[in-house]
C-alpha cells in the first residue's frame, strides 16, 4: 500500500481523480438529455416515412455491396438517417458494413453508429461513453449544443490521457469544472433530472475533493470506480501501468479491514491543510470554543458517583439547572407534588449493604414504579 499512500497526499493526483469523476458525473447528466432525443429520433422514422415497410430479411448493409441491391427497406431507412447527418463530408466516412441494416426498426443502437466515431461498436452503451455521446451530440441535427462546447469538453477528457502522467493541477481543475458546468447548464440538460443532479455533485467536487465525498455519498464511489475502469482499451492500458491506481482499485472493490477508511483520512488531514490554513485556524477556534464550554459546565453537573449518591440527601433533581439558557419542554413537578414519598437513597443504600452483607442468603428483590431509578441500581449491582 506504500504507493497509494504516497499518491493520496498528492494534490495533483487528487485534482487528477477529481477531473475523472467530474467527467463521468458529466456524462451521467447529459445521458437522460441524449437518449431521449435519440429515443424519439427513431421513432420518428418507425412511426413516419418507414411505417408501413417489411422487415430485411438478408441483412443488406452486411451481404450486398452494392447500394443499388439493397431492399426497399433498407434503402428508406438510409436514407431518413442520413438526412439527420449534420455534415455532407462526413457521410463518405460511415461504414455501412459494419452496421446490421435489418436491425434498424428494432434496434437504436444500429441507428446510433451512423453518427457515431468509427471505432465504436456498440460495446458499450452510447450514453456511458462521453467521447461517443459528444460525437453523436455533435453529428446529429437533432442536436442544437454548439460545436465549440462539444469540442471544449472533448479537451477536458482527452487531456485526462493525453500525457499519461495522472497529474492536473489547480488551474487545470479550475478550468475543466468551468468547461464541463457550461454543457450542463444548456436548457437542453438542465432541465432534465440527470443534468440537475450532475451540476449539483460537480459544485459539490469543486469545493470538496473525490476522496472526502466518497465517504458520504455512494454515487461518488461509483464514478470514482467507473473513472479508473475507462471503456478505452487504450486508457485502461495507461492507467494499468500505475501501481496506487490497482491498488486504489481494489481498495474501492475489498475495502474488507477498513484500509481504505484509513488511507482516507489521512489523506483529510493532509488535504485539509493544502486547501487552506484559513479553514484549518477556523476548525481549530471553534474546537477550542467548545473544549472551553465542556470545562466550564462540568462543575455543574450532578455528582452520580457512589460516593455522591451516598452523600445525597435529596433526590437529583428531575429538571434544568441553572444557569441553563434553555427553557425545558416539560417538567416533572406535577409527577412529584403527587409522589411524596419519593426522597432521598439515603436509607435504601444502608438496607441493600445489610441484605447482601448481613444476611447469609445475600440476595435482595428490587421493584419500583418507572421513573423511580431501578436500573441505576440495576446498573451499579452488576
Amino acid at each position: 500500500m506504500d504507493a497509494l499512500h504516497q499518491q493520496i497526499r498528492n494534490i495533483d493526483f487528487s485534482n487528477w481523480l477529481d477531473v475523472a469523476v467530474a467527467i463521468s458525473v458529466t456524462t451521467k447528466g447529459i445521458s437522460e438529455y441524449l437518449e431521449s432525443t435519440i429515443l424519439a429520433l427513431h421513432q420518428e422514422i418507425k412511426n413516419g416515412a418507414c411505417a408501413l415497410l417489411p422487415n430485411c430479411k438478408q441483412n443488406c448493409s452486411k451481404t450486398l455491396r452494392n447500394f443499388s441491391t439493397w431492399c426497399p427497406t433498407c434503402v428508406k431507412w438510409k436514407g431518413q438517417i442520413k438526412s439527420y447527418n449534420k455534415y455532407r463530408n462526413r457521410e463518405r466516412k460511415i461504414k455501412w458494413g459494419d452496421i446490421n441494416s435489418s436491425d434498424w426498426p428494432r434496434n437504436v443502437d444500429e441507428m446510433v453508429k451512423v453518427f457515431a466515431p468509427e471505432w465504436w461498436r456498440a460495446r458499450t452503451p452510447y450514453t456511458e461513453d462521453l467521447s461517443v455521446a459528444l460525437h453523436v451530440i455533435q453529428n446529429c441535427t437533432k442536436f442544437n449544443i454548439p460545436v465549440l462546447i462539444c469540442q471544449r469538453v472533448r479537451d477536458v477528457r482527452n487531456a485526462l490521457f493525453a500525457h499519461g502522467h495522472l497529474q492536473v493541477d489547480n488551474a487545470e481543475k479550475k478550468n475543466a469544472f468551468r468547461i464541463l458546468l457550461t454543457i450542463l447548464k444548456l436548457p437542453e440538460i438542465s432541465q432534465t433530472r440527470s443534468g440537475r443532479l450532475a451540476i449539483s455533485q460537480l459544485k459539490r467536487l469543486k469545493s470538496k475533493c473525490v476522496i472526502d465525498l466518497m465517504t458520504e455519498d455512494e454515487a461518488f464511489r461509483h464514478h470514482l470506480v467507473l473513472a479508473l475502469n475507462p471503456y478505452k482499451d487504450t486508457d485502461r492500458e495507461i492507467l494499468n501501468q500505475y501501481e496506487h491506481v490497482k491498488e486504489l482499485r481494489l481498495c474501492l472493490r475489498e475495502d474488507q479491514n477498513g484500509q481504505l477508511q484509513r488511507i482516507l483520512t489521512e489523506r483529510t488531514r493532509i488535504v485539509g491543510r493544502v486547501y487552506g490554513n484559513g479553514r484549518f485556524a477556523i476548525a481549530l477556534i471553534i474546537s477550542f470554543i467548545c473544549i472551553i464550554i465542556i470545562l466550564l459546565n462540568i462543575g455543574h453537573r450532578d455528582d452520580t458517583t457512589w460516593e455522591g449518591l451516598h452523600n445525597e440527601k435529596g433526590c437529583l433533581p428531575m429538571t434544568f439547572s441553572s444557569p441553563c439558557p434553555w427553557k425545558p419542554d416539560f417538567t416533572f413537578d406535577g409527577y412529584l407534588t403527587n409522589r411524596p414519598i419519593l426522597i432521598g437513597r439515603n436509607w435504601l443504600i444502608d438496607k441493600i449493604q445489610t441484605s447482601l452483607f448481613g444476611t447469609s442468603s445475600r440476595g435482595i428483590l428490587l421493584t419500583a414504579e418507572m421513573g423511580y431509578g431501578l436500573l441505576l441500581w440495576r446498573g451499579y449491582m452488576d
